[in-house]
């Protein structure tokens, strides 16, 4: 059953979603509703899945509003954070080209 698989196949697997379902997801599944596993997930995001330089600042106010962290201490992120950080990576990509300089 999935939800007796170790936290590391729960996170790579769930890198394969968006921040919307993984939302989803956290509401109606405990198992997928904790701290740690969502910490993961969104530092996997960060660090892995796009590139560092594209998900830099992700967590700040700047990109998307205020986001929400729960405890500002130890950087929990809700999935809020990554739904920042997803359109911090689109965004060049539909941005109109830059003139050459």
């Amino acid at each position: 059953m999935i939800l007796h698989l170790p936290p590391e196949l729960h996170v790579n697997i769930l890198t394969f979603l968006r921040a919307n379902d993984l939302s989803s997801l956290q509401r109606t599944c405990r198992t997928f509703n904790d701290r740690n596993l969502i910490h993961s997930i969104i530092d996997t995001f960060a660090n892995t899945v796009y590139p560092p330089e594209l998900s830099h600042g992700f967590d700040t106010p700047a990109i998307g509003g205020e986001v929400h962290v729960l405890n500002p201490h130890n950087q929990f992120w809700t999935y809020e954070a990554l739904r920042n950080m997803e359109m911090l990576v689109v965004a060049p990509l539909l941005s109109p080209p830059q003139p050459p300089k």
